[in-house]
């Protein structure tokens, strides 16, 4: 038998930061994949203090950027 590695479904949650307006916190149930502030009529996203990508037009952009970056450090960790 061979072992594939399976994709797992994570539930992710994207949830506001008390006291910091237009940025939120993507997080699984045990870790923080990065932070999304709205900056005018674009999105930014950080993982850690590094940035990830450039700007985003939507909110789901910058999501899809955060998970392919966490993806990305988790395999290759």
């Amino acid at each position: 038998m061979s072992s594939h590695n399976k994709k797992q479904n994570i539930p992710l949650a994207l949830e506001e930061i008390p006291d910091t307006p237009n940025t939120w916190r993507l997080k699984t149930d045990h870790d923080v994949l990065g932070m999304i502030t709205q900056e005018d009529d674009h999105y930014l996203a950080r993982s850690g203090e590094t940035p990830v990508g450039g700007k985003f037009h939507t909110a789901d952009d910058a999501v899809e950027a955060l998970i392919a970056e966490y993806n990305l450090h988790r395999h290759n960790g």
